[in-house]
C-alpha cells in the first residue's frame, strides 16, 4: 500500500516543494518540530468550541512538534504545542475522488480537498459529519489553510473559523524533521 498523500495526490506530490514531499512522502513514523504563533477567538462561543476541540491556547513562538504515525492505510497526526496536545487521523475514504482526504477529530470527520496551488498546498474543508450523520455545510468550519516551504522549512498556516462565530483558532509556524 502506498503512502497516504501519494495515493491522494498522485503525481501532483512530485510537483510540490521538497519539504512538503519529504513530510508527506514517507511511510515511516516521523516527528517534525519547530515553533508556531497561535491566535484564538475572543468570543465566549469561540473559546468554548476551541476548548471542546482541544485546540492550543494563544501564544507567540510556541514550541511545536508533530508526530506522523502510519496506521491502517492513513496517518495519525499527534500535535504538541508546548505540552498542549491534540490528535487527528487522516485517511482516504473508499471511492474518494483524487485530492480528497478525510480528517477525523474524535467523532467529527472533515472532508478536505488538497489543491496544489503552485508553491503551496491549499487545504479546503468541503463537508463534515459526526459519525455517519452529515452536518450542515452552512455551519462547516472554514478558513484559509495551506502548507508551503520557506527557505528549508516546512511552513503551515491553519485558520479555523465558523459562520456566526468567527475565528476559533489560527496557527502559523514552521517545522523541520527531527533527526
Amino acid at each position: 500500500m502506498t503512502v497516504l498523500y501519494r495515493r491522494v495526490l498522485g503525481a501532483a506530490l512530485d510537483d510540490m516543494p521538497p519539504q512538503l514531499q519529504v513530510l508527506h512522502g514517507s511511510a515511516d513514523p516521523r516527528t517534525w518540530s519547530g515553533q508556531a504563533k497561535v491566535l484564538r477567538g475572543a468570543g465566549m462561543l469561540s473559546r468554548l468550541i476551541g476548548w471542546v476541540m482541544r485546540l492550543p491556547p494563544q501564544g507567540d513562538a510556541v514550541p511545536v512538534s508533530v508526530s506522523f504515525i502510519p496506521r491502517d492505510g492513513g496517518e495519525v497526526w499527534q500535535r504538541d504545542f508546548a505540552g498542549h496536545t491534540f490528535t487527528s487521523y487522516q485517511y482516504q475514504a473508499p471511492n474518494a475522488q483524487p485530492g480528497i482526504v478525510q480528517e477525523r477529530f474524535g467523532m467529527i470527520d472533515v472532508t478536505v480537498a488538497l489543491q496544489n496551488d503552485g508553491d503551496r498546498l491549499a487545504l479546503e474543508p468541503m463537508a463534515w459529519a459526526i459519525g455517519p450523520l452529515p452536518l450542515p455545510r452552512s455551519l462547516l468550519p472554514a478558513g484559509q489553510s495551506f502548507e508551503m516551504q520557506i527557505e528549508d522549512r516546512f511552513v503551515f498556516d491553519v485558520e479555523i473559523a465558523m459562520p456566526w462565530v468567527g475565528r476559533i483558532a489560527a496557527y502559523r509556524g514552521w517545522l523541520l524533521p527531527v533527526e
